[in-house]
């Protein structure tokens, strides 16, 4: 590799590798990035991207992918693999019955109870996920959480800072 003269590079890295100043090292010189983003993050760019309107174009079997640029430097690629859709459908369906079951009739159990049951549910992030608790300290299916999930079923999230690549690369 020493005898190579490279003068641009990509660096592609997972979601662990996705800070801003993570980027800003990765962008030094010539250099462009394909970095995996958190879909869950709460980044208001991230947002914007998963809200914005427009079709997939479909560019394999089980895989549709969206751009959407969210500055002159970067863009997000939207990935959708509609069998993996499935599978988290599935998934989410199992942990909303188990955690329905778990939390049926808990009601009628003291605060303290109820806390301890919440402290169990708050170990299962999975579970946890869709909890939600009431002022008055009851434990309840967060029905919104839950068809949030559902926009998320099989999507994945490239952040993108090299203009010229194409997505279906």
């Amino acid at each position: 590799m020493r005898d190579w003269t490279i003068s641009k590079s990509v660096w592609v890295t997972d979601r662990g590798f996705s800070s801003e100043r993570n980027r800003r090292y990765l962008r030094q010189g010539e250099n462009a990035y394909i970095v995996g983003e958190k879909l869950r993050s709460g980044s208001p760019e991230v947002k914007a991207a998963l809200s914005r309107r427009g079709g997939y174009s479909e560019i394999a079997q089980n895989m549709r992918v969206k751009e959407v640029r969210i500055s002159d430097t970067e863009r997000f690629v939207i990935c959708h693999n509609p069998e993996a859709a499935e599978r988290d459908q599935h998934i989410r369906e199992q942990l909303v019955a188990q955690l329905t079951t778990e939390i049926e009739d808990t009601g009628q159990l003291s605060e303290f109870k109820r806390g301890e049951l919440r402290g169990k549910i708050a170990d299962k992030p999975g579970l946890n996920r869709y909890l939600r608790t009431t002022p008055a300290g009851k434990l309840r299916l967060d029905t919104a959480k839950v068809k949030a999930e559902e926009n998320l079923d099989g999507k994945y999230l490239l952040r993108c800072s090299a203009p010229t690549c194409p997505p279906k690369t």
